[in-house]
């Protein structure tokens, strides 16, 4: 998976380029964007993945990175019956 994220990241960058020179500054600095699902909200919850999801949000409150989450994902935290032990 990881390596799909940086194809993206690598390709938005090089698509948005008017010069050489820019085109390395520009990937340097562009934050990147992580399709998030549910999987990895939960994983905050659990012992085994905790430290690999924690790690994620770390990275989207300290602002390197950008959340993306699915319409379905935010229904499906809309009705989690344990939504309030995350929030």
């Amino acid at each position: 998976m990881a390596w799909c994220i940086y194809l993206v990241h690598l390709f938005g960058a090089l698509s948005r380029q008017k010069t050489k020179n820019e085109k390395h500054v520009k990937i340097l600095n562009m934050k990147k964007r992580i399709y998030t699902d549910t999987s990895v909200i939960d994983g905050c919850l659990d012992v085994e993945f905790e430290e690999g999801s924690n790690k994620i949000f770390t990275e989207f409150i300290m602002g390197r990175s950008i959340l993306l989450i699915s319409k379905l994902v935010t229904t499906e935290l809309e009705n989690a019956p344990n939504l309030s032990v995350i929030f």
